[in-house]
């Protein structure tokens, strides 16, 4: 069953809630829209018979957690609800030897086949064998790949002038493609929501799903990255189904990318991190007079380990970026000392046409709107004494292409002091902006693991990330067109797993979404009433 809680939209706030509920009689036949993955086979004797009522158990290798079943009548067994991660899978009958597989991946969204063959003898003694990848996994539907956490930390990521998200590791899939940046869909092709596809599908359709829940926003394309707010560093993995989505995900026609964020173990581990860039190592461009500034720092730390040996576990991070770069073309046009008095002589070209009394027509040529009149065809103009030669609107140039001062309004005279002056000695282009992108983004978020019992447990995680711009312009001081802007995601997952029988499991996560984007004008920045009176 799924049930959505909440939904609304206000200003710019964008709410999302929602319940994955699953009670199943039979974990063979039902599953749930999970990041979990599943441990099944069949317990057999030296002849291939099975055997029932075999104790068989999983322990996962980093934290000690335990979860246990006993084979059925056909011996099969299933262990369910097992978070990614690597396995040791024993089983215990009395008059047979233990036996102990180890090193079982378990990936997310996975089920995996382990067949245990038992042997006669003690119980005291033990069979131990060393487990190997299964090849095909034939209980699976989908068709998908899962980049693991070894890949996350050394593979490069590819970005422009934005934080490392984990949503681009997508392209590491067969059947998905895509390029550009995730900063801005304005950019059309080149921005990743639209580019990038799977299998084929409708690009911006992908759906991402953070520890069993969608990460949703009406705002975004579904398959937006900037959705994501958590970087590569707290992912342990994630799954990208291309084809084929179990029929529980069911409402994505492109892609499903799950991520898992990663839990602490019983040993206390940490990192320390930072990719930069810097214009002090890049080179001049051949007809650049400078090398223009290109400062970009993304820093961090993870943190993770035991609350409670084998009970309760932590997992923390903190991602930092900082960008400061300047434009791709630096150049803006402002007046000149000539053009704030009305004199654009300067800008007055070469002849390229006539109007309809047969006047050249010069290219840069200022005209008075105050002697606009009409003209028909043979008529002759009073003004000029000249004939039309068709019928037309005309009107007259101002005089050296200079306009008088008494034709200046209030507002002109008022606007004309704000613009700075000219840089460069021309009359186009001629002024070097200083403006800069600048971004600055700050996440953090944690995750905490708790075991009640081997039957129980319960998991819980919240991201929080800000991306904040003053916003770029070309003038600096009044004129600035530079607008402050901000971005916040908040995600929140509970989920609580319960094996009530060894046939009878039920796994329930709550899923909530927050994102806010805009901007807060103030009188400061847009009190233009006061600035032209």
């Amino acid at each position: 069953m799924r049930m959505v809680l909440r939904k609304e939209r206000l200003g710019g706030r964008i709410f999302a809630g929602e319940v994955f509920l699953v009670l199943g009689v039979s974990i063979l036949m039902l599953s749930a829209q999970s990041d979990r993955g599943t441990i099944t086979g069949t317990v057999t004797d030296q002849t291939g018979a099975p055997i029932v009522s075999v104790s068989v158990t999983a322990t996962n290798a980093g934290t000690g957690i335990t979860s246990n079943t006993t084979s059925g009548t056909n011996g099969s067994y299933t262990i369910a609800l097992l978070p990614a991660g690597t396995y040791q899978v024993s089983a215990e009958h009395p008059g047979f030897k233990r036996f102990v597989s180890n090193g079982i991946p378990v990936q997310i969204g996975q089920t995996i086949p382990v067949d245990i063959a038992m042997q006669l003898g003690k119980v005291s003694e033990t069979v131990e064998v060393q487990a190997d990848a299964p090849g095909l996994l034939p209980n699976t539907s989908d068709l998908g790949t899962v980049i693991a956490r070894q890949q996350f930390q050394d593979l490069p990521l590819i970005g422009q002038g934005e934080t490392r998200n984990p949503t681009f590791f997508m392209i590491l899939v067969p059947g998905v493609t895509g390029r550009g940046t995730s900063i801005s869909p304005a950019s059309g092709f080149n921005s990743r929501v639209v580019s990038t596809t799977v299998s084929g599908s409708q690009s911006g359709s992908t759906e991402f799903h953070l520890d069993g829940s969608i990460i949703a926003n009406a705002g975004n394309f579904s398959g937006d990255p900037r959705n994501v707010g958590f970087p590569p560093d707290a992912v342990a993995e994630f799954k990208m189904i291309t084809l084929n989505a179990p029929a529980e995900y069911g409402r994505s026609g492109g892609g499903i990318a799950s991520f898992t964020l990663k839990s602490g173990t019983n040993q206390l581990h940490g990192s320390l991190y930072e990719y930069f860039r810097n214009n002090a190592l890049d080179a001049r461009g051949f007809f650049s007079p400078t090398t223009p500034t290109n400062r970009q720092n993304e820093f961090g730390a993870t943190v993770g380990g035991p609350i409670h040996k084998d009970k309760t576990f932590f997992f923390g991070w903190y991602n930092g970026f900082r960008l400061n770069k300047a434009p791709t073309y630096p150049y803006a046009t402002v007046p000149t000392a000539g053009s704030k008095q009305g004199d654009f002589s300067e800008y007055l070209g070469p002849r390229v046409a006539t109007d309809a009394l047969g006047r050249p027509v010069f290219q840069g040529a200022v005209y008075d709107p105050l002697t606009t009149r009409t003209v028909a065809e043979g008529q002759v103009d009073p003004d000029t004494g000249l004939t039309a030669a068709a019928d037309a609107m005309i009107r007259d140039p101002f005089p050296g292409n200079r306009i008088p001062s008494n034709r200046f309004d209030r507002v002109t005279k008022n606007i004309l002091p704000l613009f700075p002056e000219p840089t460069l000695p021309r009359i186009r282009e001629n002024f070097l902006s200083q403006a800069a992108t600048i971004n600055q983004v700050n996440q953090w978020g944690t995750k905490i693991d708790h075991q009640f019992t081997n039957d129980h447990k319960m998991y819980g995680s919240f991201v929080w990330s800000r991306l904040s711009s003053p916003g770029i312009s070309d003038y600096p001081g009044p004129l600035s067109r530079a607008i402050p802007d901000t971005s916040n995601i908040r995600i929140f997952r509970l989920s609580a797993d319960s094996i009530l029988r060894p046939n009878w499991i039920n796994h329930a996560t709550f899923g909530f979404n927050r994102w806010h984007s805009g901007t807060n004008p103030t009188e400061d920045l847009f009190g233009w009433p006061a600035r032209l009176d």
